[in-house]
């Protein structure tokens, strides 16, 4: 059997192990709450809605990221805002 001290060393080292292992897991479930970019994809129909919607989306704490229109008929015109927030 060891001495008391090579007992009180392997507590030692037990204990700084278990403490280790539970910053780890303790870090672990921080990094994943904490929030994630969220996303929102915003289709208008019409080009004069564009500087409302993201003037509204901002007020909220959305970022605009990035904004496309595409033609899908020959008189259609979709415009599309995603937002960002996080």
């Amino acid at each position: 059997m060891g001495s008391v001290t090579d007992v009180a060393a392997a507590d030692v080292a037990a204990a700084f192990a278990y403490k280790r292992r539970e910053e780890k897991r303790e870090g672990q479930e921080e990094s994943s709450s904490q929030s994630r970019p969220r996303w929102e994809c915003v289709q208008l129909d019409h080009h004069k809605e564009i500087g409302r919607t993201i003037e509204e989306w901002e007020s909220n704490g959305w970022v605009l990221f990035t904004y496309t229109c595409a033609q899908l008929q020959n008189t259609a015109i979709n415009h599309y805002l995603l937002f960002t927030k996080g």
